[in-house]
């Protein structure tokens, strides 16, 4: 299996995004995701939610 020893996901000129940050992005939106999903499963308004986080 092979490794992977750049810590640089994309580099965009003089930005790089490093692993860890889209990891962390990754969960964020999954967190919205599954938030929003269970509120409207629950019978609740999922605007609500996303007005609640700053």
């Amino acid at each position: 299996m092979p490794v992977l020893n750049d810590p640089v996901a994309i580099s965009m000129g003089p930005f790089d995004v490093r692993w860890y940050a889209l990891f962390i992005l990754i969960g964020i939106f999954a967190a919205i995701g599954l938030a929003t999903w269970l509120a409207s499963k629950r019978g609740l308004d999922p605007e609500f939610l996303l007005d609640m986080a700053p």
